[in-house]
């Protein structure tokens, strides 16, 4: 991600002018000796080359990258590389490095939506390691509310729900069927997968009584409920283009779904 890439960008420019500034007070026809070659590569040329892949220099800058890799090359086998000569190729990266930058466009995300950017537990340890499918979706969640796309940020919450949705599904063996036929749980749309949980539920009640089964028939009724409140408010909305979500709106639907998945995470502990 763009933050990373920043991070340890900046410090490696840093650490580039640093360099610049030693090789200035040198003689100018002193021989760069071989501890210094290696550790010029190894500390600062080589990261340096992680970094220009990851910005793909290789493809829209190909005339930096290509001074980046001289200058790699001649501190592997130039054995009368003198500091002139180095400083003379390390100015010209730094300019290069400069130039592009000023061509490059940097999304800058302000505090407080800063907490929300990539983020793996933003709805908690439980729910990341039950719902390792929807792990990325959360994460996207977030990035979006972030970075102010909060329609987008509520597509992905809808997402995370319909993970939540099958795992409800799968612990109480339902079976979705169209035309007759049976099929995968994933192409059941969610009045059918709902219909069908709140049938299990109702077989459950039909079963002889126990504090256990009552309390796990309680829980896994409010979960149907919560889901099909959420279907009813969220997803068809979101489905159907009917609506776009504001701030406010983004995060009431975050904070709702956060609080969903975790109480499923918690219901699913306890095997229907």
């Amino acid at each position: 991600m763009i933050e990373h890439t920043c991070m340890h960008f900046c410090a490696l420019y840093e650490s580039l002018g640093t360099e610049i500034d030693k090789l200035s007070t040198e003689e100018p026809q002193s021989i760069i000796n071989s501890k210094d070659k290696k550790r010029l590569d190894h500390r600062l040329m080589e990261p340096l080359e992680h970094e220009f892949i990851k910005l793909n220099f290789v493809e829209t800058a190909n005339h930096i990258y290509g001074e980046l890799v001289g200058i790699r090359d001649r501190l592997e086998h130039g054995s009368d590389l003198n500091a002139a000569t180095l400083l003379e190729k390390m100015r010209a990266l730094q300019r290069l490095i400069v130039q592009k930058m000023m061509e490059l466009k940097f999304a800058y995300i302000p505090s407080p939506n800063d907490k929300y950017f990539e983020q793996q537990y933003l709805f908690g340890e439980k729910v990341d390691l039950r719902f390792e499918e929807a792990r990325q979706e959360i994460k996207d969640s977030g990035n979006c509310f972030a970075a102010e796309l909060y329609t987008a940020c509520v597509f992905h919450l809808i997402r995370i729900l319909e993970h939540g949705l099958r795992s409800i599904a799968n612990a109480t063996n339902v079976v979705i069927t169209d035309k007759k036929q049976v099929i995968p749980l994933e192409y059941g749309d969610w009045n059918k997968v709902l219909d069908a949980i709140d049938g299990k539920i109702t077989a459950a009640r039909a079963l002889p009584n126990n504090a256990a089964k009552g309390d796990l028939i309680k829980r896994y009724s409010e979960a149907s409920d919560r889901l099909m409140w959420a279907r009813d408010q969220w997803r068809n909305d979101i489905a159907h283009t009917r609506t776009r979500f504001s701030l406010d709106g983004a995060k009431d639907v975050f904070e709702r779904t956060k609080s969903l998945m975790q109480f499923l995470a918690e219901t699913l502990d306890k095997p229907w």
